[in-house]
């Protein structure tokens, strides 16, 4: 087996792209999937002490996990080289192939989403072709390529394709918490507001799987190590944007399944396009429709970013291990 000093002299310099700034963005854009928000949504104000438990479970100790092993090998690979190191070759290329072949399975749905929240941009006009493979397949395909076009010309642009997803997600939080402010004064919450609802009922089998659902959408924060040697002082940047994007990431999780409990009725959540059909209805509720156009945009972009992030960060896995001549 390879000593750890071999594996930095073997590995070519590769630019350095990343600051502070984008591995926050990131970290945001590729972790905080809105379809989740709409999932969680189902069980209710029961949802939200559970995504207190899969931040205190979870989210906090994967982040400290991150923080500390990067600290330790702060190169491009990230937990395929942290795996190689504690548990040899073998299961190293095993941590690394498996995370790629689960997200290239995952990514199209990712894809698939972005296609349904789109149509919301154009209101009721264009939702009949939620159910269309023709419409679905044209528009996944032309986001598929022109990132990877982005990507095959350099990090140094392809990673605008998450930035400003990652800034799309922080806007649409906002932009729902106000509209759904707006509703709330003028109608009230759609589902009642009560501290019975709060408390999960135990003894409903389907909690468990869904607080594992809810722990899997923390799931990310060790993405942007894979990419360390691309990020400028990796060691210092990453540990500072894993706090920074943890925090802002515990917060839109909460906030946003709080604005789609107040806007949608128990039972009319979509599980793929809550977020934009949370827009949607605001928007005709009190009669500014514009709303919904606005709200589809950005969740869209939203889910772009999200799109970009994985398939940016898992194209650097073949490419470790391709070095490794496995």
């Amino acid at each position: 087996m390879k000593d750890a000093g071999s594996d930095s002299i073997s590995r070519p310099e590769l630019r350095k792209a990343l600051g502070l700034r984008d591995l926050v963005l990131l970290n945001v854009s590729c972790v905080v999937g809105l379809y989740t928000l709409a999932q969680a949504a189902q069980f209710g104000w029961s949802s939200i002490p559970i995504w207190i438990v899969g931040i205190l479970c979870y989210l906090i100790p994967s982040a400290l996990m991150v923080v500390d092993l990067n600290a330790r090998m702060p190169e491009e690979g990230g937990f395929y080289l942290w795996t190689k190191r504690a548990f040899g070759e073998w299961h190293g290329f095993v941590a690394a192939w498996t995370y790629w072949l689960s997200n290239i399975v995952w990514i199209p749905t990712v894809l698939f989403t972005a296609s349904l929240v789109f149509l919301y941009v154009f209101g009721d006009t264009w939702l009949n072709l939620i159910d269309n493979p023709w419409y679905t397949g044209v528009f996944a395909l032309s986001i598929l390529w022109f990132s990877i076009a982005l990507n095959i010309y350099g990090l140094k642009l392809g990673k605008w394709i998450q930035n400003i997803g990652g800034i799309s997600i922080w806007i649409t939080i906002i932009l729902l918490a106000v509209a759904g402010i707006v509703y709330a004064i003028q109608y009230g919450s759609s589902q009642v507001i009560s501290f019975k609802n709060f408390i999960p009922d135990l003894t409903d089998f389907e909690v468990l799987p869904f607080f594992a659902m809810i722990t899997f959408a923390f799931g990310g924060l060790e993405l942007s190590s894979v990419m360390a040697g691309e990020i400028h002082n990796p060691k210092k940047n990453i540990t500072r944007s894993i706090f920074i994007s943890a925090t802002i990431i515990g917060i839109l999780y909460i906030v946003g399944t709080i604005v789609l409990l107040i806007a949608i009725p128990k039972g009319e959540i979509g599980i793929i396009e809550g977020v934009a059909q949370a827009f949607h209805n605001i928007g005709n509720k009190i009669e500014l429709q514009f709303i919904g156009v606005v709200g589809g945009i950005f969740v869209t972009l939203s889910t772009i970013g999200l799109f970009s992030s994985w398939m940016t960060g898992n194209a650097r896995l073949p490419f470790v291990i391709g070095l490794d001549k496995y």
